[in-house]
């Protein structure tokens, strides 16, 4: 006797990603280029020439992207999730 498991499929939440994914990447996209943009004239402010030490620029720079790329991160995913907060 063949028996097939009828296993229904599971229940997936329509969001806006999986609606408009090409419309949804692309906000993504554009929103990383304005934070990243936003961070760096940000971060140009800072007076980072008093804190380096001689000879340890290259040192600086890779922490200068780190936190460069972190921020960026952390900005763009705020306001992605501000964005899809849905009341109600």
């Amino acid at each position: 006797m063949n028996v097939k498991n009828k296993v229904a499929p599971p229940f997936r939440e329509m969001t806006k990603e999986v609606e408009y994914p090409m419309v949804y990447t692309l906000l993504k996209f554009i929103l990383y280029m304005i934070s990243l943009v936003c961070v760096i004239y940000g971060l140009s402010c800072i007076p980072f020439e008093k804190m380096i030490k001689k000879n340890h620029v290259r040192q600086f720079y890779v922490l200068y992207i780190i936190v460069v790329l972190s921020l960026t991160y952390l900005v763009a995913h705020f306001f992605l999730d501000f964005m899809t907060i849905r009341f109600g």
